[in-house]
């Protein structure tokens, strides 16, 4: 999902039809459905597009520390082998299948189906602050309790660190200026940075400002 000073979170998977038990919060997702007004009840990566099935084995997570990764909301699966069998794995039935092949990087087989935990679609508002270095890692054990996502990013040679927290929120998203995310998210943050990467990656000299610089926007 991408993220806003006020956003909507929402899940969407990539085929026919889902079984929603809603009173569970349990949903069955094959290939391809998409789901509007229901989110997952974990911690998400920042990726806008995941195909849940990659997302699931490889244990993809988030930074909230009371949150599990993606892969804990299984709840039941279907994984069809390579000689073609067919294996329904949960809690209750073939739970050891169930347990590896959460996060198994597919050696257990194409994961066909999947029944995952899930939640009401929320809110959150993101902060973004700039602090000195030493602050910053002085509060990292107070800042990941206090939000329920929080995270930090050091360029070298510079004395300060850009932090971002999320934090659940109730009310309506705020409106997207359009003029100013694509200045700032796509211009800005995206080609600008891009470009001085690259300038630094030709000429190593031009690292330290450039770090400078990042840590000061």
């Amino acid at each position: 999902h991408l993220w806003r000073d006020v956003m909507r979170t929402g899940f969407r998977g990539t085929a026919n039809s889902a079984d929603d038990q809603l009173q569970n919060r349990i949903c069955w997702v094959p290939p391809g459905t998409e789901i509007l007004g229901l989110t997952l009840q974990a911690d998400q990566g920042d990726v806008h597009e995941q195909a849940i099935a990659g997302a699931l084995a490889t244990g993809t997570h988030g930074t909230g520390i009371e949150l599990g990764s993606l892969s804990t909301t299984i709840t039941g699966m279907t994984i069809v082998k390579a000689n073609g069998e067919v294996i329904e794995a949960s809690e209750q039935s073939n739970r050891e299948v169930w347990e590896m092949g959460r996060v198994a990087l597919g050696t257990f087989g194409v994961m066909a189906k999947v029944q995952m935990q899930v939640r009401p679609a929320y809110k959150l508002r993101e902060t973004k602050r700039n602090v000195p270095l030493d602050d910053c890692l002085d509060s990292i054990e107070e800042n990941v309790r206090r939000y329920r996502h929080w995270e930090f990013f050091w360029f070298p040679y510079s004395e300060n660190a850009s932090t971002k927290s999320l934090d659940e929120v109730d009310g309506e998203p705020s409106k997207v200026n359009r003029v100013r995310h694509l200045l700032l998210d796509v211009a800005l943050e995206n080609g600008a940075w891009y470009l001085m990467c690259e300038a630094s990656r030709l000429r190593p000299s031009l690292s330290p400002s450039v770090s400078r610089l990042a840590g000061s926007m």
